[in-house]
Protein backbone atom coordinates (compact mmCIF):
# COMPACT_ATOMS: atom_id res chain seq x y z
CA UNK A 1 0.00 0.00 0.00
CA UNK A 2 2.98 2.44 0.42
CA UNK A 3 4.60 1.74 -2.58
CA UNK A 4 1.09 2.40 -4.48
CA UNK A 5 0.59 5.66 -2.34
CA UNK A 6 4.03 6.52 -3.08
CA UNK A 7 4.01 6.20 -7.46
CA UNK A 8 0.01 7.01 -7.94
CA UNK A 9 -0.71 9.42 -5.26
CA UNK A 10 0.09 13.45 -6.38
CA UNK A 11 3.34 14.98 -5.09
CA UNK A 12 1.00 17.34 -2.97
CA UNK A 13 -0.75 14.37 -1.15
CA UNK A 14 2.53 12.36 -0.11
CA UNK A 15 2.14 12.94 3.13
CA UNK A 16 1.60 10.71 5.98
CA UNK A 17 -1.85 11.01 7.05
CA UNK A 18 -2.12 10.33 11.26
CA UNK A 19 -4.69 8.05 12.65
CA UNK A 20 -8.06 9.78 13.86
CA UNK A 21 -8.68 8.78 17.28
CA UNK A 22 -12.85 8.31 17.55
CA UNK A 23 -14.48 7.54 20.78
CA UNK A 24 -16.41 4.62 20.72
CA UNK A 25 -18.56 2.45 23.26
CA UNK A 26 -16.95 -0.83 25.05
CA UNK A 27 -16.40 -3.70 22.60
CA UNK A 28 -18.26 -5.88 24.84
CA UNK A 29 -20.45 -6.08 27.88
CA UNK A 30 -18.40 -8.77 29.37
CA UNK A 31 -15.11 -6.24 29.34
CA UNK A 32 -14.93 -5.48 33.12
CA UNK A 33 -12.52 -4.52 35.66
CA UNK A 34 -10.47 -2.21 32.63
CA UNK A 35 -10.01 1.14 32.66
CA UNK A 36 -11.14 3.60 30.48
CA UNK A 37 -8.32 4.67 28.95
CA UNK A 38 -7.18 0.96 28.28
CA UNK A 39 -10.68 1.10 26.75
CA UNK A 40 -10.10 3.66 24.16
CA UNK A 41 -6.69 2.30 23.62
CA UNK A 42 -8.13 -0.56 22.53
CA UNK A 43 -10.53 1.07 20.30
CA UNK A 44 -8.14 3.15 18.77
CA UNK A 45 -5.77 0.86 17.85
CA UNK A 46 -8.62 -1.13 16.03
CA UNK A 47 -9.55 2.14 14.28
CA UNK A 48 -6.32 3.05 13.38
CA UNK A 49 -5.62 1.14 10.22
CA UNK A 50 -9.25 1.87 8.38
CA UNK A 51 -8.89 5.52 8.67
CA UNK A 52 -5.40 5.33 6.89
CA UNK A 53 -6.72 3.44 4.52
CA UNK A 54 -9.17 5.25 3.44
CA UNK A 55 -7.14 8.31 3.69
CA UNK A 56 -4.82 6.62 0.88
CA UNK A 57 -7.70 5.10 -0.86
CA UNK A 58 -8.73 8.66 -1.13
CA UNK A 59 -5.52 10.24 -2.24
CA UNK A 60 -5.44 7.46 -5.18
CA UNK A 61 -8.66 7.56 -5.90
CA UNK A 62 -7.59 11.65 -6.90
CA UNK A 63 -4.72 10.59 -8.85
CA UNK A 64 -5.50 11.46 -12.62
CA UNK A 65 -4.56 9.93 -15.46
CA UNK A 66 -3.13 13.10 -16.72
CA UNK A 67 -0.51 12.98 -14.45
CA UNK A 68 0.68 9.76 -15.64
CA UNK A 69 3.93 9.73 -16.76
CA UNK A 70 3.18 7.21 -19.99
CA UNK A 71 0.47 10.22 -21.28
CA UNK A 72 2.99 12.77 -21.84
CA UNK A 73 5.20 10.24 -23.70
CA UNK A 74 2.20 9.34 -25.94
CA UNK A 75 1.78 13.47 -26.38
CA UNK A 76 5.26 13.76 -26.50
CA UNK A 77 5.53 11.06 -28.77
CA UNK A 78 2.55 12.78 -31.16
CA UNK A 79 4.41 16.17 -31.06
CA UNK A 80 7.78 14.37 -32.59
CA UNK A 81 5.94 12.53 -35.53
CA UNK A 82 4.23 16.11 -36.23
CA UNK A 83 7.40 18.08 -36.02
CA UNK A 84 8.93 15.43 -38.08
CA UNK A 85 6.20 15.49 -40.39
CA UNK A 86 6.04 19.12 -40.68
CA UNK A 87 9.88 19.20 -41.43
CA UNK A 88 9.80 16.72 -43.70
CA UNK A 89 7.13 18.37 -45.57
CA UNK A 90 9.28 21.88 -45.46
CA UNK A 91 11.87 19.93 -47.03
CA UNK A 92 10.08 18.34 -49.78
CA UNK A 93 8.53 22.47 -50.17
CA UNK A 94 12.35 23.15 -50.33
CA UNK A 95 13.36 20.79 -52.68
CA UNK A 96 10.44 21.16 -54.49
CA UNK A 97 11.56 24.79 -54.82
CA UNK A 98 14.84 24.37 -55.53
CA UNK A 99 13.30 21.66 -58.82
CA UNK A 100 11.41 24.72 -60.01
CA UNK A 101 14.50 27.16 -59.94
CA UNK A 102 16.92 24.20 -61.61
CA UNK A 103 13.61 23.68 -64.46
CA UNK A 104 14.24 27.53 -64.97
CA UNK A 105 17.68 27.34 -64.81
CA UNK A 106 17.62 24.08 -67.27
CA UNK A 107 15.40 25.97 -69.76
CA UNK A 108 17.19 29.04 -69.84
CA UNK A 109 20.23 27.19 -70.36
CA UNK A 110 18.69 25.16 -73.35
CA UNK A 111 17.11 28.19 -74.87
CA UNK A 112 20.33 29.90 -74.65
CA UNK A 113 22.61 26.90 -76.35
CA UNK A 114 19.81 26.93 -79.51
CA UNK A 115 19.79 30.89 -79.78
CA UNK A 116 23.41 30.81 -79.49
CA UNK A 117 23.58 27.69 -82.55
CA UNK A 118 20.93 30.06 -84.68
CA UNK A 119 23.37 33.66 -84.40
CA UNK A 120 25.85 31.40 -85.48
CA UNK A 121 23.90 30.04 -88.32
CA UNK A 122 23.29 33.39 -89.19
CA UNK A 123 26.55 34.87 -88.89
CA UNK A 124 27.75 32.15 -91.10
CA UNK A 125 25.87 33.46 -93.68
CA UNK A 126 28.75 35.78 -94.36
CA UNK A 127 31.39 32.92 -94.85
CA UNK A 128 28.76 32.18 -97.87
CA UNK A 129 28.96 35.64 -99.20
CA UNK A 130 32.59 36.21 -98.75
CA UNK A 131 33.13 32.76 -101.38
CA UNK A 132 31.11 34.40 -103.63
CA UNK A 133 33.32 37.89 -103.65
CA UNK A 134 36.38 35.36 -103.72
CA UNK A 135 35.30 33.70 -106.32
CA UNK A 136 34.22 36.22 -108.49
CA UNK A 137 35.50 39.37 -107.67
CA UNK A 138 34.73 42.61 -109.12
CA UNK A 139 32.32 40.46 -111.41
CA UNK A 140 29.77 40.00 -109.29
CA UNK A 141 26.67 42.30 -110.64
CA UNK A 142 23.37 43.25 -108.83
CA UNK A 143 21.07 40.43 -110.63
CA UNK A 144 24.07 37.57 -109.38
CA UNK A 145 23.89 39.25 -105.94
CA UNK A 146 20.21 39.32 -105.60
CA UNK A 147 19.91 35.98 -106.31
CA UNK A 148 22.79 34.39 -104.30
CA UNK A 149 21.90 36.70 -101.32
CA UNK A 150 17.72 35.70 -101.35
CA UNK A 151 18.97 31.97 -101.51
CA UNK A 152 21.45 32.33 -98.59
CA UNK A 153 18.75 34.10 -96.25
CA UNK A 154 16.25 31.73 -97.32
CA UNK A 155 18.75 28.36 -96.25
CA UNK A 156 20.31 30.07 -93.30
CA UNK A 157 16.93 32.43 -91.64
CA UNK A 158 17.51 34.65 -89.26
CA UNK A 159 19.13 37.22 -91.51
CA UNK A 160 17.51 40.58 -92.93
CA UNK A 161 20.15 42.33 -94.81
CA UNK A 162 23.23 40.81 -96.89
CA UNK A 163 25.76 43.66 -98.27
CA UNK A 164 28.61 43.78 -100.45
CA UNK A 165 31.34 45.79 -99.70
CA UNK A 166 34.47 46.35 -102.25
CA UNK A 167 37.08 48.05 -100.58
CA UNK A 168 35.19 49.02 -97.39
CA UNK A 169 32.70 50.84 -99.59
CA UNK A 170 28.57 49.47 -99.85
CA UNK A 171 27.59 48.93 -103.28
CA UNK A 172 25.20 46.28 -102.76
CA UNK A 173 22.23 45.64 -100.85
CA UNK A 174 19.83 42.61 -100.45
CA UNK A 175 16.64 43.36 -100.06
CA UNK A 176 17.28 47.06 -101.08
CA UNK A 177 14.48 48.50 -99.59
CA UNK A 178 14.24 52.22 -98.57
CA UNK A 179 15.39 51.64 -94.92
CA UNK A 180 18.39 50.38 -96.12
CA UNK A 181 18.91 52.26 -99.19
CA UNK A 182 20.79 54.98 -97.01
CA UNK A 183 23.38 52.93 -96.43
CA UNK A 184 24.43 52.77 -100.01
CA UNK A 185 27.70 53.68 -100.46
CA UNK A 186 28.73 53.96 -97.15
CA UNK A 187 32.91 53.79 -96.67
CA UNK A 188 33.48 51.85 -93.60
CA UNK A 189 37.26 52.46 -93.92
CA UNK A 190 36.26 56.35 -93.94
CA UNK A 191 33.92 57.32 -91.91
CA UNK A 192 35.10 57.63 -88.32
CA UNK A 193 32.71 56.44 -86.45
CA UNK A 194 33.36 52.74 -88.60
CA UNK A 195 37.07 52.97 -89.55
CA UNK A 196 38.42 51.94 -86.09
CA UNK A 197 35.98 48.77 -86.06
CA UNK A 198 36.84 48.40 -89.64
CA UNK A 199 40.57 47.43 -89.18
CA UNK A 200 40.48 45.82 -86.15
CA UNK A 201 38.13 42.97 -87.85
CA UNK A 202 40.80 43.21 -90.92
CA UNK A 203 43.49 42.14 -88.41
CA UNK A 204 41.65 40.02 -86.14
CA UNK A 205 41.35 37.73 -89.24
CA UNK A 206 41.77 34.65 -89.16
CA UNK A 207 41.21 34.50 -85.72
CA UNK A 208 38.13 35.69 -85.64
CA UNK A 209 36.04 35.16 -89.20
CA UNK A 210 33.90 37.56 -88.54
CA UNK A 211 33.32 40.51 -85.86
CA UNK A 212 29.95 41.34 -84.56
CA UNK A 213 28.69 45.23 -83.74
CA UNK A 214 26.07 45.45 -81.44
CA UNK A 215 23.25 44.63 -80.43
CA UNK A 216 22.59 48.40 -81.65
CA UNK A 217 19.69 50.71 -82.15
CA UNK A 218 19.06 51.46 -85.95
CA UNK A 219 18.51 54.90 -87.27
CA UNK A 220 15.70 53.74 -89.04
CA UNK A 221 14.34 52.10 -85.84
CA UNK A 222 14.69 48.93 -83.77
CA UNK A 223 17.66 46.58 -83.07
CA UNK A 224 19.87 44.42 -84.52
CA UNK A 225 23.22 42.95 -84.86
CA UNK A 226 25.97 43.58 -87.56
CA UNK A 227 28.56 40.87 -88.79
CA UNK A 228 31.14 41.65 -91.54
CA UNK A 229 33.25 39.24 -92.48
CA UNK A 230 36.96 40.71 -94.40
CA UNK A 231 37.21 39.31 -97.46
CA UNK A 232 41.13 38.05 -98.71
CA UNK A 233 41.43 37.21 -102.57
CA UNK A 234 44.29 36.81 -104.86
CA UNK A 235 42.72 38.85 -107.31
CA UNK A 236 42.36 41.98 -104.97
CA UNK A 237 44.76 45.26 -105.03
CA UNK A 238 47.35 45.52 -102.77
CA UNK A 239 47.17 48.56 -102.03
CA UNK A 240 43.75 50.35 -101.37
CA UNK A 241 43.28 54.17 -101.68
CA UNK A 242 39.49 54.85 -99.98
CA UNK A 243 37.81 57.52 -101.92
CA UNK A 244 36.77 60.56 -99.82
CA UNK A 245 32.85 59.84 -98.44
CA UNK A 246 30.77 62.55 -97.42
CA UNK A 247 27.78 61.86 -94.13
CA UNK A 248 24.30 61.84 -95.43
CA UNK A 249 23.50 63.28 -92.65
CA UNK A 250 25.45 66.30 -91.55
CA UNK A 251 27.17 66.81 -95.26
CA UNK A 252 30.13 66.26 -94.08
CA UNK A 253 33.20 65.40 -96.17
CA UNK A 254 35.66 62.65 -95.06
CA UNK A 255 39.05 61.40 -96.59
CA UNK A 256 41.71 59.14 -95.20
CA UNK A 257 45.22 59.88 -96.75
CA UNK A 258 47.47 56.95 -95.82
CA UNK A 259 50.79 55.43 -96.40
CA UNK A 260 52.10 52.16 -98.31
CA UNK A 261 52.13 50.27 -95.04
CA UNK A 262 48.45 51.57 -93.75
CA UNK A 263 46.59 50.93 -96.78
CA UNK A 264 47.60 47.59 -97.23
CA UNK A 265 46.14 44.63 -95.62
CA UNK A 266 47.90 41.02 -96.46
CA UNK A 267 45.69 38.24 -95.40
CA UNK A 268 46.27 34.58 -94.89
CA UNK A 269 47.82 32.67 -98.09
CA UNK A 270 45.94 30.51 -100.43
CA UNK A 271 45.58 27.18 -100.57
CA UNK A 272 48.26 27.15 -103.49
CA UNK A 273 50.50 29.27 -101.72
CA UNK A 274 49.91 32.49 -103.53
CA UNK A 275 49.46 35.85 -101.51
CA UNK A 276 46.03 37.17 -100.71
CA UNK A 277 44.91 41.00 -99.50
CA UNK A 278 41.59 42.49 -98.48
CA UNK A 279 38.85 42.88 -100.72
CA UNK A 280 36.67 43.82 -99.10
CA UNK A 281 33.75 42.94 -96.40
CA UNK A 282 30.39 40.59 -96.84
CA UNK A 283 28.31 42.36 -94.07
CA UNK A 284 24.71 40.89 -92.29
CA UNK A 285 22.49 42.60 -90.24
CA UNK A 286 19.79 40.95 -88.61
CA UNK A 287 17.30 42.64 -86.57
CA UNK A 288 16.85 41.17 -83.16
CA UNK A 289 13.35 40.35 -84.27
CA UNK A 290 13.84 38.30 -87.31
CA UNK A 291 16.96 36.71 -85.31
CA UNK A 292 14.61 35.40 -82.88
CA UNK A 293 11.91 34.63 -84.64
CA UNK A 294 13.97 32.63 -86.56
CA UNK A 295 15.36 30.92 -83.44
CA UNK A 296 11.69 30.70 -82.37
CA UNK A 297 12.50 29.62 -78.77
CA UNK A 298 12.12 32.86 -76.47
CA UNK A 299 8.58 32.62 -77.69
CA UNK A 300 8.05 29.63 -75.94
CA UNK A 301 9.44 31.35 -72.67
CA UNK A 302 6.08 33.40 -72.62
CA UNK A 303 3.91 30.17 -72.75
CA UNK A 304 3.21 27.66 -70.39
CA UNK A 305 6.00 25.70 -69.40
CA UNK A 306 4.11 22.18 -68.39
CA UNK A 307 7.54 20.28 -67.71
CA UNK A 308 7.67 22.83 -64.35
CA UNK A 309 5.41 22.32 -61.25
CA UNK A 310 2.06 24.11 -61.76
CA UNK A 311 2.89 24.94 -65.35
CA UNK A 312 4.06 28.99 -65.43
CA UNK A 313 4.34 30.97 -67.82
CA UNK A 314 8.22 32.61 -68.26
CA UNK A 315 9.00 36.40 -68.65
CA UNK A 316 12.45 37.05 -70.16
CA UNK A 317 15.44 39.81 -70.81
CA UNK A 318 18.07 39.50 -73.20
CA UNK A 319 21.08 41.47 -72.65
CA UNK A 320 24.43 42.05 -74.00
CA UNK A 321 26.92 41.84 -71.42
CA UNK A 322 29.16 44.95 -73.07
CA UNK A 323 26.35 46.85 -74.47
CA UNK A 324 26.33 49.81 -77.25
CA UNK A 325 26.44 52.82 -76.31
CA UNK A 326 23.51 53.43 -77.96
CA UNK A 327 22.07 50.87 -75.48
CA UNK A 328 23.59 51.68 -72.39
CA UNK A 329 20.67 54.23 -70.93
CA UNK A 330 19.33 54.10 -67.37
CA UNK A 331 15.83 54.10 -68.92
CA UNK A 332 13.93 53.86 -71.59
CA UNK A 333 13.17 51.19 -74.02
CA UNK A 334 16.67 49.58 -73.93
CA UNK A 335 17.52 50.62 -70.76
CA UNK A 336 20.80 48.53 -69.24
CA UNK A 337 21.79 47.10 -72.47
CA UNK A 338 18.34 44.58 -72.70
CA UNK A 339 17.33 44.90 -76.28
CA UNK A 340 14.91 41.71 -76.34
CA UNK A 341 12.06 40.79 -73.49
CA UNK A 342 8.81 39.72 -73.03
CA UNK A 343 5.86 41.98 -72.68
CA UNK A 344 5.61 41.29 -68.77
CA UNK A 345 9.76 41.98 -68.15
CA UNK A 346 10.24 45.58 -69.55
CA UNK A 347 13.65 46.87 -69.18
CA UNK A 348 13.04 48.91 -66.86
CA UNK A 349 12.37 45.72 -64.38
CA UNK A 350 16.00 44.05 -63.49
CA UNK A 351 14.35 40.53 -64.33
CA UNK A 352 18.10 39.69 -62.39
CA UNK A 353 17.45 41.34 -59.25
CA UNK A 354 14.11 39.71 -58.86
CA UNK A 355 15.44 36.39 -58.63
CA UNK A 356 15.78 35.38 -62.40
CA UNK A 357 18.11 33.24 -63.42
CA UNK A 358 20.57 33.62 -65.79
CA UNK A 359 22.50 31.85 -68.85
CA UNK A 360 25.10 33.10 -70.84
CA UNK A 361 25.45 32.93 -74.42
CA UNK A 362 28.82 33.09 -75.51
CA UNK A 363 30.35 33.12 -78.81
CA UNK A 364 34.15 34.01 -78.20
CA UNK A 365 34.88 33.63 -81.89
CA UNK A 366 32.54 36.70 -83.02
CA UNK A 367 33.00 38.54 -79.60
CA UNK A 368 29.44 37.80 -78.24
CA UNK A 369 28.89 38.18 -75.14
CA UNK A 370 25.16 38.01 -74.08
CA UNK A 371 23.01 37.05 -71.00
CA UNK A 372 19.56 35.47 -70.98
CA UNK A 373 17.58 36.01 -67.63
CA UNK A 374 14.09 33.91 -66.99
CA UNK A 375 12.21 33.99 -64.15
CA UNK A 376 8.13 32.86 -63.68
CA UNK A 377 6.43 35.90 -64.53
CA UNK A 378 3.94 36.51 -61.73
CA UNK A 379 7.36 35.87 -59.29
CA UNK A 380 8.85 32.91 -57.63
CA UNK A 381 5.86 30.98 -55.71
CA UNK A 382 6.11 31.16 -51.87
CA UNK A 383 4.95 27.46 -51.74
CA UNK A 384 4.21 25.47 -54.88
CA UNK A 385 0.61 24.55 -55.85
CA UNK A 386 0.54 20.98 -53.97
CA UNK A 387 1.55 22.85 -50.66
CA UNK A 388 -1.71 22.97 -49.71
CA UNK A 389 -3.39 20.26 -50.86
CA UNK A 390 0.20 17.88 -48.98
CA UNK A 391 -0.81 20.00 -46.26
CA UNK A 392 -4.20 19.23 -45.94
CA UNK A 393 -3.35 15.59 -46.29
CA UNK A 394 -0.94 15.53 -43.88
CA UNK A 395 -2.86 17.82 -41.25
CA UNK A 396 -6.10 15.05 -41.46
CA UNK A 397 -4.07 11.92 -41.04
CA UNK A 398 -1.98 13.47 -38.11
CA UNK A 399 -5.29 14.61 -36.63
CA UNK A 400 -6.76 11.55 -37.13
CA UNK A 401 -4.11 9.74 -35.99
CA UNK A 402 -3.42 12.00 -33.73
CA UNK A 403 -6.69 11.76 -32.03
CA UNK A 404 -6.78 7.64 -32.32
CA UNK A 405 -3.35 7.02 -30.64
CA UNK A 406 -4.46 9.74 -27.82
CA UNK A 407 -7.65 7.80 -27.47
CA UNK A 408 -5.72 4.54 -27.28
CA UNK A 409 -3.10 6.25 -24.99
CA UNK A 410 -6.00 7.26 -22.61
CA UNK A 411 -8.11 4.46 -22.80
CA UNK A 412 -5.44 2.03 -21.90
CA UNK A 413 -4.01 4.94 -18.99
CA UNK A 414 -7.22 4.66 -17.56
CA UNK A 415 -7.90 1.36 -18.03
CA UNK A 416 -4.08 0.41 -15.80
CA UNK A 417 -5.17 3.04 -13.69
CA UNK A 418 -8.73 1.58 -13.03
CA UNK A 419 -7.49 -1.74 -12.32
CA UNK A 420 -4.54 -0.23 -10.28
CA UNK A 421 -7.45 1.01 -8.54
CA UNK A 422 -9.22 -1.82 -8.13
CA UNK A 423 -6.44 -3.67 -7.03
CA UNK A 424 -5.29 -1.38 -4.26
CA UNK A 425 -9.53 -1.52 -3.40
CA UNK A 426 -9.09 -4.92 -2.86
CA UNK A 427 -5.54 -4.96 -1.52
CA UNK A 428 -7.09 -2.55 1.06
CA UNK A 429 -9.79 -4.82 1.91
CA UNK A 430 -8.21 -7.23 2.62
CA UNK A 431 -5.80 -5.89 4.95
CA UNK A 432 -9.18 -3.72 6.87
CA UNK A 433 -10.36 -7.04 7.06
CA UNK A 434 -7.44 -8.50 8.40
CA UNK A 435 -6.75 -5.66 10.61
CA UNK A 436 -10.42 -5.68 11.63
CA UNK A 437 -9.93 -9.40 12.75
CA UNK A 438 -6.09 -9.07 14.25
CA UNK A 439 -7.97 -6.33 16.53
CA UNK A 440 -11.28 -8.68 17.29
CA UNK A 441 -8.95 -11.18 18.22
CA UNK A 442 -6.62 -8.88 20.52
CA UNK A 443 -9.67 -7.72 22.14
CA UNK A 444 -11.05 -11.18 22.79
CA UNK A 445 -7.72 -12.27 24.46
CA UNK A 446 -7.93 -9.11 26.60
CA UNK A 447 -11.57 -10.18 27.21
CA UNK A 448 -10.37 -13.14 28.08
CA UNK A 449 -7.69 -12.24 30.22
CA UNK A 450 -9.49 -9.68 32.11
CA UNK A 451 -12.34 -12.28 32.45
CA UNK A 452 -10.00 -14.74 34.14
CA UNK A 453 -8.05 -11.98 36.26
CA UNK A 454 -11.52 -11.15 37.79
CA UNK A 455 -12.77 -14.92 38.12
CA UNK A 456 -9.78 -16.22 39.99
CA UNK A 457 -10.73 -15.11 43.63
CA UNK A 458 -13.41 -16.70 43.56
CA UNK A 459 -12.81 -19.75 41.78
CA UNK A 460 -10.31 -20.09 44.43
CA UNK A 461 -12.38 -19.82 47.11
CA UNK A 462 -14.96 -21.63 46.23
CA UNK A 463 -11.96 -24.35 45.48
CA UNK A 464 -10.86 -23.94 49.04
CA UNK A 465 -14.64 -24.41 50.19
CA UNK A 466 -15.20 -27.54 48.07
CA UNK A 467 -11.73 -29.08 49.17
CA UNK A 468 -13.31 -28.17 52.94
CA UNK A 469 -16.15 -29.58 52.33
CA UNK A 470 -14.85 -32.36 50.78
CA UNK A 471 -12.55 -32.81 53.76
CA UNK A 472 -15.33 -32.42 56.22
CA UNK A 473 -17.66 -35.11 54.67
CA UNK A 474 -14.57 -37.41 54.25
CA UNK A 475 -14.13 -36.89 58.29
CA UNK A 476 -17.81 -37.35 58.95
CA UNK A 477 -17.77 -40.53 56.86
CA UNK A 478 -14.61 -41.48 58.93
CA UNK A 479 -16.66 -40.75 62.17
CA UNK A 480 -19.13 -43.01 61.00
CA UNK A 481 -17.50 -45.57 60.17
CA UNK A 482 -15.57 -46.06 63.39
CA UNK A 483 -18.58 -45.96 65.36
CA UNK A 484 -20.44 -48.24 63.01
CA UNK A 485 -17.08 -50.52 64.03
CA UNK A 486 -17.54 -49.85 67.39
CA UNK A 487 -21.14 -50.79 67.90
CA UNK A 488 -20.80 -54.40 65.70
CA UNK A 489 -17.67 -54.80 68.49
CA UNK A 490 -19.90 -54.37 71.45
CA UNK A 491 -22.59 -56.36 70.22
CA UNK A 492 -20.38 -59.53 69.25
CA UNK A 493 -18.60 -59.28 72.80
CA UNK A 494 -22.11 -59.30 74.97
CA UNK A 495 -24.01 -61.46 72.35
CA UNK A 496 -22.41 -64.75 74.60
CA UNK A 497 -23.85 -63.72 77.64
CA UNK A 498 -26.91 -62.72 76.54
CA UNK A 499 -27.57 -66.23 75.54
CA UNK A 500 -26.38 -67.54 78.70
CA UNK A 501 -28.96 -65.22 80.18
CA UNK A 502 -31.90 -65.69 78.60
CA UNK A 503 -31.24 -70.04 78.91
CA UNK A 504 -32.60 -70.29 75.57
CA UNK A 505 -36.11 -68.42 76.06
CA UNK A 506 -37.64 -66.59 73.39
CA UNK A 507 -37.16 -62.70 73.84
CA UNK A 508 -40.16 -61.27 72.42
CA UNK A 509 -38.60 -57.61 71.71
CA UNK A 510 -35.62 -59.45 70.87
CA UNK A 511 -36.06 -58.56 66.81
CA UNK A 512 -36.09 -54.63 67.71
CA UNK A 513 -32.48 -54.77 69.19
CA UNK A 514 -31.20 -55.75 65.76
CA UNK A 515 -33.42 -52.91 64.02
CA UNK A 516 -32.06 -50.59 66.92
Amino acid sequence: LALMWRYLAPRGARKRVGPTTTNIAPASALEMGESRRSRLSIASDAEEPSCCARSRLHMIASSSWVSDKRTWLALATLCSIIGCASWQLAEQEVARQGALVSGVQAIAEQHAAELARHVRTSISSTFALGALARALGDNITQSVFDIVASSIIDKYGGVSVLQLAPAGVVEMIHPLTDDHRGALGHSLLVDPARRGGAIATIEGYPERQAVVVGPLRLIQGGVAIIARHPVFATHAPKRMAPEPWVHPTTGENHTVSCAEEECSFEGPRADDGSRQFFWGFSVMLATTDELLSRAGGLALLAENQPALEGSPRLAYQLRAASPHPSLNASEGEYARGVFAHSPSAPPVLDLKRAGGVTALIELDELGIQWELTVAPEDGWPDVSASFGLELGLIATFMSAGAAILALLAVRGVRGAHERRHEAAAQAMATELERQRLEAAAVARSRLIRTVMHDLRSPLLSCMSIARSLRALAAARRGAHTASADFSDATIASTAPNAAEAAGGQQHPGGGGGGGG
